[in-house]
């Protein structure tokens, strides 16, 4: 049979975190082979996002939906944001309230007040466009719910979902909660009985779906498909000695998480050098509560910024950090990215037994620091003084999005050969 039609689901196409980058990344190169069909919500950047081959069906958000959801999404920002020592009560009460966890309180997770809304419109599309094979992002969890009623209704279709990160075992605060505890697995469970295929970015996400999930799926069930890179970093030249600067500037981006991913003893160890001395730039949509020292000039937050805005924030840095999880079988979506730079790399782990420093041990280019502020500060003076191996053979050159959406259309393409899910 040739697989000619594809249907998408990934509601929140258009932000800027792994699983959407992953699509829009993969949809490029997959244009001239299938005919696509996308499900997502509307929030303003879809159609820019997409090319005007692909074929987008938008969602609305349900009245809690917007209320819930759609209002917590964070617009898009550009540019440094200052650090104020002071607020306005209006303003402390906004930001308390965006700062909270409200994951913890819904299960699978927040988008179960759109579950129904979101399987009715899919619905729609399989009945109108009929396609040969339905790929999934479970970002969010709640979709997992989505496989079994849909073998159900239509017992020929295709299903692969895609996830980036595990939902029995994920790393994630909510994940601790007593109500995922008990029943995280039966749920994950429930998604796997009915996919024909599950696609994991890692082998180590992998081996954890077969060691605990392996009465309901074998191993040619699950395949990885990594997280790729987009040509942008990959096209950043080295910098020379006599092109650093004094201070020395390093950028962080990416995400914080309470114990899962903490900048603080970052901060001590930046805070150890002179103004003079060192200039920290920070990226990402992190919570004030992570927001470094107010009004230090060592400091720099510059908010959201788009791919090529951090491409050209890579070029000018000297060395890049990345924090790694505190525990877990997750690999940080970044991790490929900051290692197909052509810079130093100041590793920050808890755990030599952690995923990511199995994957980035023996690397030319990166400073391991354990995550206490004189070890960073060790690794940050390695660097400054051009104390460390300088090599860029990273194992990168198999992530371009290109070389990865050709593996996955010959995954798409060789799927008659795998058992269908029962």
């Amino acid at each position: 049979m040739s697989l000619t039609k594809i249907a998408i689901l990934c509601p929140l196409i258009s932000v800027d975190a792994p699983q959407p980058l992953r699509f829009r990344e993969f949809i490029k190169y997959w244009e001239n082979h299938y005919e696509i069909t996308v499900l997502a919500y509307q929030a303003g950047e879809e159609m820019s996002l997409v090319n005007r081959s692909t074929k987008l069906r938008t969602l609305n958000f349900t009245l809690p939906g917007r209320f819930l959801i759609k209002s917590r999404l964070k617009k898009k920002q550009t540019g440094a944001t200052p650090l104020r020592k002071f607020k306005a009560a209006n303003a402390l009460v906004k930001s308390a309230a965006k700062s909270i966890n409200i994951n913890q309180w819904f299960f699978p997770d927040i988008f179960i007040v759109e579950y129904r809304n979101i399987r009715k419109r899919l619905e729609e599309l399989i009945s109108e466009t009929r396609p040969d094979v339905l790929i999934i992002s479970t970002s969010p969890f709640t979709l997992m719910l989505l496989p079994k009623f849909l073998k159900k209704k239509f017992p020929n279709l295709t299903i692969i979902v895609d996830t980036g990160d595990p939902f029995y075992g994920n790393s994630s605060d909510y994940a601790r909660s007593l109500i995922h505890r008990l029943f995280s697995k039966r749920i994950e469970a429930y998604c796997l009985s009915a996919a024909d295929l599950l696609v994991v970015p890692t082998d180590i996400l992998r081996s954890h779906y077969l060691k605990y999930f392996n009465k309901l799926i074998s191993g040619d069930r699950v395949r990885v498909i990594e997280q790729g890179i987009n040509n942008v970093f990959t096209g950043i030249s080295e910098i020379s000695a006599k092109e650093r600067h004094y201070p020395v500037q390093a950028i962080y981006a990416g995400s914080f998480y309470r114990r899962l991913r903490e900048p603080f003893e970052l901060y001590k160890a930046v805070l150890l050098f002179r103004e003079s001395e060192i200039r920290l730039k920070i990226f990402g949509n992190t919570r004030e509560f992570f927001d470094p020292p107010a009004a230090d000039p060592r400091f720099i937050k510059g908010g959201l910024i788009t791919t090529d805005e951090l491409a050209s924030e890579y070029m000018k840095s000297d060395f890049i950090v990345f924090i790694d999880n505190a525990y877990g079988v997750q690999v940080p979506g970044k991790l490929n990215e900051v290692l197909a730079v052509k810079r130093p790399l100041l590793y920050i782990y808890q755990d030599e037994k952690a995923p990511s420093y199995q994957l980035v041990k023996g690397l030319g280019g990166i400073i391991m620091a354990r995550n206490n502020s004189v070890s960073i500060k060790d690794g940050i003076e390695s660097i400054a003084t051009g104390e460390y191996v300088i090599s860029w053979d990273r194992n990168t050159s198999g992530m371009r999005y290109e070389s990865l959406a050709r593996k996955y259309r010959l995954l798409i393409d060789g799927l008659e050969r795998v058992k269908p899910a029962t």
